[in-house]
C-alpha cells in the first residue's frame, strides 16, 4: 500500500483530520464483526470485516450522521486478512470507506486523490500492483 497506493503516515493522518476530526475528539464506540456467512468471497479468502460506529470520545455518544444510515450514526468498515507476513489491516480500504461515508459519492474520490491516495490493495490484487480508485468503465469504486 505504501509503495503503490500513495499511502503514507502523513496521508493517513491528513485523511483522519479531514474526516473523523470534524468530530474531535472521536473514538470507535461500537465494533461488531460482520458474519462471514453473507460473504462467500470473504470465506474463501479468510477475510474478516468489522463494522465500526464512531462517537465522541468524551461523551461516548455516537456521531449522528444521515448520509449513510446505520441507525443514523457515522460508521465505517475495517477489513483484515492473512498474508505470508501475518494478519494485515487493509488501510486504504478503510480510508476509502470512511471518506465515502463522510463526504458522499460525489466528493470522496477527489478528496482521496488530493491527499495522494491513488488506489487500494485487496486480497485479490496481484503482488506489486494496486487497484485504481476509478474502475476501467469510468464508474466509481
Amino acid at each position: 500500500e505504501i509503495s503503490y497506493c500513495g499511502l503514507t503516515e502523513q496521508s493517513v493522518k491528513n485523511l483522519l483530520d479531514a474526516t473523523l476530526c470534524k468530530w474531535s475528539p472521536f473514538k470507535a464506540i461500537y465494533v461488531e464483526k460482520v458474519p462471514l456467512i453473507f460473504r462467500p468471497m470473504d470465506i474463501k479468502l479468510n477475510r474478516h470485516k468489522w463494522l465500526v460506529i464512531w462517537g465522541n470520545a468524551k461523551t461516548g455518544n455516537p456521531i449522528k450522521w444521515n448520509k449513510y444510515i446505520k441507525n443514523g450514526f457515522l460508521f465505517s468498515e475495517i477489513s483484515i486478512y492473512p498474508t505470508n507476513e501475518g494478519w494485515r489491516v487493509n488501510v486504504t480500504e478503510f480510508l476509502i470507506c470512511l471518506t465515502l461515508f463522510v463526504y458522499g459519492k460525489s466528493d470522496y474520490l477527489s478528496i482521496l486523490k488530493s491527499y495522494g491516495i491513488k488506489g487500494y490493495v485487496s486480497p485479490l490484487t496481484e503482488p506489486g500492483t494496486f487497484e485504481p480508485l476509478t474502475l476501467k468503465e469510468g464508474k466509481e469504486r
